[in-house]
């Protein structure tokens, strides 16, 4: 898929260009969904980390980490959340539209599952969302924008932060800005809330995609026992 969206971006540009009259990648079949990568988490400190390079770039990239990580919204639907979304009455954060397709096939619509859902608001958010909404104002369309006032896009957001080399630094050369939404499943369910919860918090379509991440909790407990074997 990163490969079939990096192509189609590239024809985008040649057709702005003129050298192409077409985008033949969006004829292109998708990948089966038995296709799927590894899961990839970081730790607590790991992720403080991250924030903190992030932070150093502009606070705004360590906004949308710190969203993404906590709430566990897709990219998608990160870029397209606006101040109206926020309940900071009801702890949560409502997940109404995502952005999809790219350059001038890039549009606004309902989120991945169909859905509106809300993802958890936790106390340690707080504080930066509301910043955000200072900046952006209540009425706003976007909680987000550029340090220019541009538009964010997924592609322009991991340039501009570093994002790529930051991980590979911190010796997770494999993880992907998606990772900071498994990152914030793995974490629920290792803090025992309960599946179904996890479920609707993350928008997936049925418990068996949900449980996938529970192998991956599960895992990650058995190798941490088995450390203090050799202790």
């Amino acid at each position: 898929m990163g490969t079939r969206s990096f192509l189609s971006r590239l024809c985008a540009h040649a057709i702005k260009q003129g050298v192409l009259q077409g985008n033949p990648v969006l004829s292109a079949k998708k990948p089966p969904r038995e296709l799927r990568r590894e899961v990839h988490t970081l730790a607590r400190v790991e992720i403080d980390q991250l924030l903190g390079e992030l932070q150093r770039r502009d606070e705004l990239y360590s906004d949308l980490a710190s969203v993404a990580v906590l709430t566990g919204v897709r990219v998608g639907e990160l870029l397209a959340l606006r101040p109206s979304d926020v309940s900071f009455e009801d702890r949560v954060i409502r997940v109404q539209r995502a952005w999809s397709g790219t350059g001038r096939n890039r549009v606004l619509g309902p989120p991945k599952s169909g859905k509106i859902r809300s993802a958890p608001l936790p106390a340690s958010l707080v504080p930066t969302l509301n910043r955000r909404i200072d900046v952006m104002g209540s009425r706003a369309e976007s909680l987000w924008r550029g340090p220019r006032g541009s538009s964010l896009h997924h592609g322009n957001v991991i340039v501009r932060t570093g994002f790529k080399e930051i991980v590979t630094k911190m010796g997770h050369p494999e993880f992907v800005w998606h990772d900071l939404r498994a990152t914030a499943i793995v974490g629920w369910l290792r803090s025992g809330v309960p599946l179904t919860v996890v479920r609707d918090w993350a928008g997936h379509a049925s418990i068996s995609t949900t449980d996938r991440y529970v192998r991956v909790a599960r895992s990650d407990y058995t190798d941490a026992v088995n450390l203090l074997d050799l202790q």
